[in-house]
């Protein structure tokens, strides 16, 4: 299989060439005239992105990075049996068939026949047999590299079929991980919530002890009651919740969600994925969007090709050979055979202007792709200054958050010691119960976030799983 893999090299020209930008691939350099923004597109590193610099971070992610043995798993069976990564692979197929195709049609074309006439000489005369066989060829010259140019737009094709299966490889190990962790933080919830539960069933024990003593009224129990068939209620969503979410997951594995089913286990908050700051020209480099709009230009410089050599003449070869007799024995003799051979050449004299405006057409075609390659750069740029702003935000959040918990924890403690000796209640203990569950569960929804934006970093960096 031929892969067409294209290289993006974009980088500001010295004084002698100033106002371009060169994209390197395997057609040799391209130059793209007054690339506006996409000289900001260089080996320096922008100023905020290094906030936050850290030398020991990772220079390169994976998604294996998770460091989850069940993940990777999930990972690897989706890889496998996700439906539509099948489908973009049948693509993939279909389009190698087609670069065959186009390949063949730049060789010579052979044909064999033969024949068996019988020729009747009247009423009563008998029947001539003639026998015949015939072979011919013909080969199309490329005398200025169209056929050369049509094959390589298939390469490019392929090439494009080739970054859809990175594509969705790239959407499927996302979406699988989200939905795994999305499952892993429901599960701890639902733990959460039934401990809430059970802190708000004893509170409810206690103050019917007080109603009774007349310490409270009876508007006091019935808010706690409340509380506890709401808490419930939210309960009962946490499980849809979680249903649902093994549902999706199970879907994109390409598995029946009757038979699938992803056990509990503990919870546990693992780091987030950070990488240290690089160079604009490196963050996107593997990005499945930015490859596709480079093939899209080499394209528009194919099809401009082809338009301005429009005019030349093409020459063809044919030839033909044929044995014929009317016995078998004549027939093998040279005497029956017969051959041929020509050439033609054809020249466009006259097209009403047909090739001037193709031309024209595909000379916007190109200012269009480069437009939209200038476009998916500036784009690109945006998508990751949003993940690591975004990031940079959770990770602060999370560290609040987690010294929160552990303020709350200590408190708990605290209250608890005090409790056990007589100088705490027991409605002030179970306060800080719940408000401690709280805490961790502000944690958890925060560090959710934080994986979120792990996630979103993986895929705006194109890496493939």
């Amino acid at each position: 299989m031929m892969k067409n893999s294209i290289v993006l090299s974009v980088l500001v020209c010295s004084s002698l060439m100033s106002g371009c930008a060169h994209i390197t691939g395997e057609k040799g350099l391209l130059i793209i005239e007054n690339p506006a923004n996409v000289l900001d597109v260089n080996q320096s590193i922008p100023p905020n992105w290094q906030e936050g610099f850290n030398a020991d971070l990772p220079k390169t992610l994976l998604w294996s990075d998770f460091n989850d043995p069940v993940l990777q798993g999930l990972i690897k069976t989706g890889l496998t049996n996700n439906l539509t990564l099948k489908s973009v692979a049948l693509n993939l197929q279909s389009a190698l068939i087609t670069l065959e195709s186009v390949n063949a049609s730049t060789k010579p074309n052979l044909s064999l026949g033969s024949g068996n006439v019988g020729l009747s000489q009247g009423r009563r005369g008998g029947v001539n047999q003639s026998y015949s066989l015939r072979a011919s060829g013909s080969y199309q010259f490329d005398l200025w590299g169209r056929l050369k140019n049509s094959m390589e737009q298939t390469e490019l094709a392929l090439g494009n079929s080739e970054t859809a299966i990175r594509a969705a490889r790239i959407t499927v190990a996302q979406t699988i991980t989200q939905l795994y962790l999305d499952i892993r933080v429901q599960d701890e919830f639902i733990r959460l919530q039934n401990q809430q539960i059970e802190i708000q069933q004893e509170q409810l024990r206690l103050s019917e002890v007080r109603l009774k003593a007349g310490a409270i009224t009876r508007l006091n129990v019935d808010q706690i009651d409340v509380n506890i068939q709401r808490l419930r209620s939210r309960l009962n969503d946490l499980h849809t919740s979680r249903v649902n979410l093994q549902r999706s997951l199970s879907i994109v594995l390409g598995q029946s969600s009757q038979r699938f089913e992803l056990p509990e286990t503990n919870f546990s908050f693992v780091d987030i994925l950070r990488l240290q700051p690089s160079s604009p020209l490196e963050v996107i480099f593997n990005r499945p969007d930015i490859e596709r709009a480079e093939r899209a230009i080499l394209r528009a410089d194919i099809s401009l090709d082809t338009a301005r050599k429009a005019w030349l003449p093409s020459l063809s070869l044919s030839s033909g050979a044929e044995l014929s007799g009317t016995s078998i024995s004549k027939f093998l003799t040279l005497d029956a055979l017969s051959a041929s051979i020509g050439e033609s050449l054809s020249i466009l004299l006259y097209d009403n202007g047909n090739r001037r405006r193709s031309i024209s057409r595909s000379v916007l075609a190109r200012e269009q792709a480069v437009l939209a390659y200038e476009k998916s750069i500036l784009a690109s740029l945006q998508d990751i200054e949003r993940v690591l702003g975004q990031q940079s935000k959770n990770i602060r959040q999370i560290e609040i958050q987690e010294l929160q918990q552990e303020s709350q924890d200590r408190v708990t403690r605290i209250i608890q010691a005090q409790y056990d000796t007589g100088v705490a209640s027991a409605f002030d203990l179970i306060r800080e119960q719940s408000n401690a569950l709280n805490a961790r569960q502000s944690r958890i929804t925060n560090w959710r976030s934080g994986m979120q934006s792990s996630i979103s970093i993986l895929v705006a960096l194109g890496i493939e799983p």
